[in-house]
């Protein structure tokens, strides 16, 4: 079974109100007109999961939005520490979103999608990361889910450039490293093809050092009740934005920006 992402409450020394509070956003208090109860994550249900969604369909059209980021925990991590402003550093000034939620299954944000999530929005580039949440599942499935998002996010926003990336690499049972392969490896071969709605690019070797999990860009075991290398440290995430950063920037129109702490020892190629 696959673990739980860590809630942002329980990030070391920041409460997910303060997180809230901190990073300027707005609570809405009207009465909200989605149907909840329609969603298909337990997660969903949740007070600060319903307050996320409304919060960020305020965001959504408060501005421009040029850039979104579409996922789980780890694209929402993002937002966790305002001690460490990655999310500026990358994307301040760049109209980007952070569509992250923590625990969402690939159907989740498909439910999010198709309640209007990406309604009247235009971005240039949509960065889409799902799937770790899936595992335990056959992996033919979790590739073919995160396909079905891929279609509705091109179907809401044909002009925008879809970049999919694949699953990071984990401390988690061989079992569901295997079937991670397996579905990065579905997801390669089915956006490499002349004239797919998305690119692929997989950035596991950000995580690796010499051919093995660098445990050291992985947020656990300091998170509480998880135990196997899942969440990306502030580091680890920095070094992720630099990894998807060239299309990122293409996709602009923007020059590139550089690792906020320099390149990482990982076995990514320069080339990459």
């Amino acid at each position: 079974m696959s673990q739980s992402p860590a809630r942002p409450d329980s990030a070391p020394g920041l409460s997910f109100r303060l997180w809230l509070a901190l990073g300027g956003i707005m609570l809405m208090t009207a009465a909200s007109p989605v149907d909840f109860t329609t969603s298909p994550g337990s997660q969903t249900r949740e007070p600060w999961w319903q307050e996320r969604f409304l919060e960020k369909q305020a965001e959504l059209h408060r501005q421009p939005v040029r850039l979104i980021f579409l996922g789980d925990s780890i694209i929402h991590s993002f937002e966790w520490d305002p001690r460490t402003p990655l999310w500026d550093h990358w994307y301040g000034g760049r109209g980007a979103v952070n569509l992250g939620f923590n625990g969402d299954i690939t159907t989740d944000v498909i439910w999010r999608v198709r309640h209007g999530e990406l309604d009247g929005l235009s971005p240039a580039l949509a960065v889409i990361l799902i799937g770790t949440n899936d595992l335990g599942k056959p992996p033919g499935q979790v590739a073919a889910a995160i396909e079905e998002l891929v279609r509705l996010v091109h179907g809401r926003l044909p002009g925008t450039t879809i970049l999919v990336l694949g699953i990071l690499p984990s401390g988690k049972p061989e079992r569901e490293q295997s079937a991670t392969r397996q579905i990065n490896a579905s997801l390669a071969a089915l956006y490499s093809q002349q004239g797919s709605i998305a690119r692929y690019q997989d950035v596991s070797c950000v995580f690796l050092r010499h051919g093995r999990l660098n445990a050291t860009l992985f947020r656990e075991p300091d998170v509480p009740g998880v135990t196997s290398p899942l969440h990306p440290t502030p580091r680890g995430l920095d070094l992720l934005a630099a990894a998807i950063e060239p299309t990122v920037a293409a996709a602009l129109g923007d020059r590139i920006r550089a690792a906020s702490d320099g390149p990482g020892d990982t076995d990514c190629r320069s080339d990459q």
